[in-house]
């Protein structure tokens, strides 16, 4: 299914430096009526209907990306109410074997899933592969054990370094960007660069849909984006300290709730680096990573109310680098990553030039910002961080 989907684009004042957040449609609706399910806005749904309509689409994005396929695999193209291809069928009975399994063995959570078997492939393995370590070579022999002999002593292995607290990897982070009082100074914050977009199987040849975006903030909690496309329309989306809202290229301005809108005020919160603590109920250092070719300290964070997050924090920098988490859907969760890159400097902060998210529940998966110029303690005008009026939308076509 390719019809578009509705994702709020939070603009993150600082959030981890000036973070640009993706979040998921699944909760997102526009404000009076009750959300449709799927069965009574799509045709032919059979195990799905009774989910939200919103939802259908990241669901159908995570059947894509946990087999590797796309939309054609399953659906006639043109028509994808058809039932004519058997791997339609199959799916349906693969979702009812998965909402059995979880139903019987897991409480009704959703545990096992597509992706539990088939890693990104049509073809699920389903024998054990042998390890290239357990292989002997034929070229030599293996000496017998003597009787009664000790085992082999296990080789010496080296102890794993001390990891550093939570509070010093954070206290790193804050001076590595600029330090407190340089944070706190700022009021406010705008950006303008470009935006590139890329669907899941564009090829490298094929370049990416490039357009101008402008980003507004102001502490303590607002903020907006505007995005334009090349065919001249645009698109806005902000948090304006209570509600998370998004207008599409039609004027039609929709809201987030739930988890979504949780999200999108953390995302908008000025002076998040200074307030990390506050916004996990839980947070603990977990071990060390590589995000490319930098040592990471990967911390991990439970907000409240939201499944947990991965942060990466360079070892050597300080700098936030990565930060990692879920976007629910009916049959599972996707991945959402965020990777900061290019550090500069602006009124005395650092914040990342460019910035990479991959969020496998949207369309268009995959976005890079360019951030081009970044202005501090500027004036905002009100009216660019306030909800617009939804315009009036056409009849809907019968």
């Amino acid at each position: 299914m390719r019809t578009k989907s509705f994702s709020i684009v939070a603009a993150a004042c600082l959030v981890l430096a000036v973070a640009v957040l993706f979040v998921s449609s699944s909760t997102a609706q526009e404000p009076g009526p009750a959300v449709r399910t799927a069965g009574q806005q799509y045709k032919n749904i059979q195990i799905l209907s009774a989910i939200p309509a919103d939802q259908l689409l990241p669901t159908m994005r995570f059947f894509n990306y946990s087999l590797g396929v796309d939309c054609e695999f399953c659906h006639v193209d043109g028509d994808e109410s058809k039932d004519d291809k058997d791997n339609k069928k199959m799916a349906r009975t693969m979702m009812q074997m998965e909402m059995s399994i979880n139903k019987d063995n897991f409480m009704g959570r959703t545990e096992v899933t597509c992706s539990t078997c088939h890693h990104g492939t049509n073809d699920p393995v389903s024998v054990p592969l042998v390890p290239e370590s357990t292989m002997i070579s034929m070229a030599g022999k293996v000496p017998a054990a003597t009787p009664g002999a000790p085992p082999p002593a296990a080789p010496a292995v080296a102890a794993a370094p001390a990891l550093p607290s939570a509070d010093a990897i954070l206290a790193k982070y804050v001076d590595a960007l600029g330090g407190e009082q340089a944070l706190r100074k700022m009021t406010s914050r705008v950006v303008s660069g470009t935006r590139d977009t890329a669907a899941r199987n564009t090829q490298p040849t094929v370049p990416p849909t490039r357009g101008p975006f402008e980003s507004y903030e102001q502490a303590p909690n607002r903020s907006a984006m505007v995005v334009h496309a090349p065919n001249g329309q645009s698109t806005a989306s902000g948090f304006d300290g209570t509600a998370a809202w998004a207008q599409d290229a039609r004027g039609r301005v929709t809201e987030a709730s739930g988890t979504d809108l949780a999200r999108a005020a953390r995302s908008a919160d000025f002076y998040a680096p200074l307030n990390i603590k506050q916004a996990y109920a839980r947070l603990v250092v977990r071990g060390v990573d590589k995000v490319g070719d930098r040592d990471v300290y990967v911390m991990f964070g439970v907000p409240q109310g939201d499944t947990g997050e991965r942060l990466s924090f360079d070892q050597q920098t300080g700098l936030l680098l990565r930060k990692t988490m879920r976007t629910h859907n009916a049959m599972g969760d996707n991945a959402l990553q965020i990777d900061y890159q290019d550090y500069k400097e602006a009124g005395g902060v650092k914040y990342p030039s460019t910035i990479r998210i991959a969020d496998l529940g949207a369309n268009p998966p995959y976005v890079v910002l360019h951030l081009d110029k970044v202005d501090v303690n500027v004036p905002v005008d009100a009216s660019k961080l306030a909800k617009p009026e939804s315009k009036p939308q056409p009849p809907a076509a019968r």
